[in-house]
């Protein structure tokens, strides 16, 4: 059955314009050509160029050796006299001040670890191997992390595997030397961990990783004296094989994807240095051992190749404002008499703006009852606490809240079907806004004895 009002026009109007800003989301890049090598290359920013600098990444277990440039609409392949040879899962950072961007370690095709430094400058398509002036440098590694911290002018580098082990070490390549930094506290030995510069806060901040331990689902940050252990309200799950960017524009890191225990992984998440924030996923790169840089001057977030169960890909994916209606389904719902109910678009509709639009819900009570879709302007946060919200506390075990309940509107089912659709505003002022939307089913039949919760929606209108 099917419920339809003004008043939920209205709702949804001031919803949108007053609380919600315009959203992001995925879309992939088709481009004529692409690098071929998909498998952990390494890309920078380049800011003089206005282009994304990648270089090297493999293919099954061939390393590659070349240098390509994305400028948003096409890759195009570089001819430098020189390269570092075959290489993959290095440490790559563009350093801002010198104009030149740095490579550090990786490995071949024989998964040998490398201890080499590179530099290549973009505007003379020149790569040039350099030596530490005081003669210490880092031990052969790959699958380490780079940065560049613009505040104090050096790249720093961590982790990595040794060949023997994982490494903990903190080093600052200066552009002339290598330094070995001792700090009190550290992350302990790991490699393919997410690794991005804050520009904003002065913080390299690091996520995951593999570890002796398995798969991490720690937050580090560091400010070029210490590491510190972030306690975040909430956290992705533990992952690996997972790279992120810092969004200038936004100030958050944007990480996508990554795998654990062999398992791919697809959600999305955001951190501005207080929480993570957990992200609608699809349609999305849901990749590991990719490449993620942030452009700076088109405000967007890119994604080259990485690996997933369909094999190595060699596609690019944006992150940026979102330009068309989209529905995307994330979270996960709390099972009730009629299995997990299930929140989507009916008919794979969009909301467009001047339309109806409706939401089925699945999997409810055959014998049918009363539900309500809650809509909200965050996924992320409700007054003190944290989105999405464990509410064991209030005996709904294994229920996830994961927007807040700004405005709610009831329907009545059958038969193991709900429906519910409003009036999607007009004005052009609208295009681009996002809100949140999550079902309840009141059923005496589930589990906890009163309700089950279905997945979240993402609602962006266009």
């Amino acid at each position: 059955m099917q419920s339809s009002s003004s008043w939920l026009s209205l709702g949804c109007a001031v919803l949108t314009a007053a609380a919600c800003p315009a959203q992001f989301a995925w879309d992939r890049i088709l481009t004529p050509t692409q690098p071929g090598f998909g498998l952990w290359p390494g890309m920078a920013w380049f800011a003089p160029t206005g282009t994304c600098i990648l270089y090297g990444g493999g293919n099954g277990s061939v390393a590659g050796n070349e240098t390509w440039s994305y400028d948003g609409t096409t890759w195009t392949q570089l001819t430098p006299p020189t390269n570092p040879g075959l290489r993959h899962t290095f440490g790559m950072c563009a350093d801002v001040q010198r104009g030149v961007i740095v490579m550090f370690g990786g490995s071949d095709s024989t998964f040998t670890p490398q201890g080499t430094t590179w530099e290549y400058a973009p505007l003379t398509n020149t790569w040039t191997q350099r030596t530490s002036l005081s003669g210490n440098t880092p031990g052969p590694r790959y699958a380490c992390g780079m940065v560049h911290d613009v505040a104090r002018g050096v790249s720093v580098l961590y982790g990595g595997w040794s060949g023997s082990g994982f490494t903990n070490e903190t080093w600052e390549w200066n552009g002339v030397d290598w330094v070995l930094v001792p700090t009190a506290n550290r992350p302990s030995g790991r490699d393919r961990f997410a690794f991005a510069y804050d520009v904003v806060r002065g913080k390299s901040v690091l996520f995951g990783g593999i570890t002796t331990s398995g798969p991490s689902a720690e937050t580090w940050e560091y400010d070029g004296v210490d590491w510190t252990l972030v306690a975040t309200p909430t956290s992705p799950p533990p992952r690996q094989k997972v790279n992120m960017a810092y969004d200038l524009a936004r100030g958050v890191m944007v990480m996508q994807g990554g795998q654990a225990n062999g398992v791919q992984l697809l959600d999305g998440w955001e951190y501005d240095g207080v929480n993570w924030r957990l992200l609608p996923s699809t349609p999305s790169p849901a990749r590991g051992e990719d490449a993620v840089v942030y452009d700076v001057a088109r405000g967007v977030t890119v994604v080259f190749g990485g690996y997933s169960t369909g094999g190595t890909y060699t596609q690019t994916w944006e992150y940026a404002r979102a330009t068309t209606a989209r529905v995307h389904r994330f979270g996960v719902g709390c099972t009730g008499s009629g299995g997990v109910p299930a929140l989507q678009a009916q008919g794979g509709a969009v909301p467009t703006l001047g339309t109806t639009f409706a939401l089925d819900v699945t999997n409810l009570p055959l014998a049918g009852g009363i539900g309500a879709v809650f809509y909200g302007a965050s996924n992320y946060q409700f007054g003190p606490l944290w989105l999405p919200l464990d509410l064991a506390l209030l005996g709904w075990g294994g229920c996830r809240a994961y927007t807040t309940p700004d405005i709610g509107f009831p329907f009545v089912h059958a038969g193991g079907l709900g429906s519910t659709s409003f009036a999607v505003p007009t004005g052009t002022q609208l295009q681009g806004f996002a809100f949140f939307g999550q079902a309840v089913s009141f059923d005496a039949g589930a589990p906890n004895g009163q309700l089950a919760l279905s997945n979240a929606v993402e609602l962006i209108l266009n």
